[in-house]
This record gives C-alpha cells, sequence and structure tokens, in this order.
C-alpha cells in the first residue's frame, strides 16, 4: 500500500511600499501598513487603503506610480504624496446652495 501526501503551502506575498522621496517614505512607514499578504487583491486594497488614508491626512493628490513584481513573492508600490493641505477653503455663493435640507 502506498501513501501519497500532497502538502500544499500558501505562499505569502511580501508588500514594500516607497515615496518619490525619503521624507515620502518616512511618512509611508510611519503610517505603517500590512507588509504580509495572501494574494495580490489583498496587495492592492492594502494599498488603496493606504492612499485613503492618505487623503485623510491632508495628501488628497496622492498617486500611484507603480507597482511592480520584485520576484515571484515581492511587490513593490511607489507613491508620490506630493503636497499636503492641511486646510481647504470653499468660496461659493449662498445664493447657489440649497439649504432647505
Amino acid at each position: 500500500m502506498y501513501a501519497f501526501f500532497s502538502e500544499s503551502h500558501a505562499q505569502n506575498l511580501h508588500l514594500k511600499i516607497t515615496g518619490k522621496t525619503i521624507d515620502e517614505t518616512k511618512t509611508i512607514d510611519a503610517i505603517g501598513y500590512s507588509k504580509t499578504h495572501n494574494n495580490y487583491l489583498s496587495v492592492k486594497n492594502e494599498i488603496d487603503s493606504l492612499r485613503n488614508y492618505l487623503n485623510t491626512l491632508g495628501f488628497i493628490e496622492n498617486r500611484l506610480i507603480n507597482i511592480k513584481k520584485s520576484n515571484d513573492s515581492v511587490f513593490s508600490a511607489k507613491l508620490h504624496l506630493k503636497q499636503k493641505f492641511n486646510t481647504i477653503y470653499i468660496y461659493y455663493n449662498y445664493q447657489d446652495v440649497n439649504t432647505s435640507f
């Protein structure tokens, strides 16, 4: 009698996110993000979540420059944070705004 054993190892994917500059990379590292993922969708979702969080911090023009697969298990993403906005003023004509809410 022969016994066959099939062992399946799910390969973890590793994510490294850097900024366009050293200061941007320091900002990203200070915020933190999950570096280990089960699949590419999880990697992409983590990048999207970080970008959304950067929006809430005032980096409303941040953009994803690229995502590269460095090898079988490592993805590298590069972001450009651009300018941080601490205050945004919105000027409007009060007659154009519906106040009947």
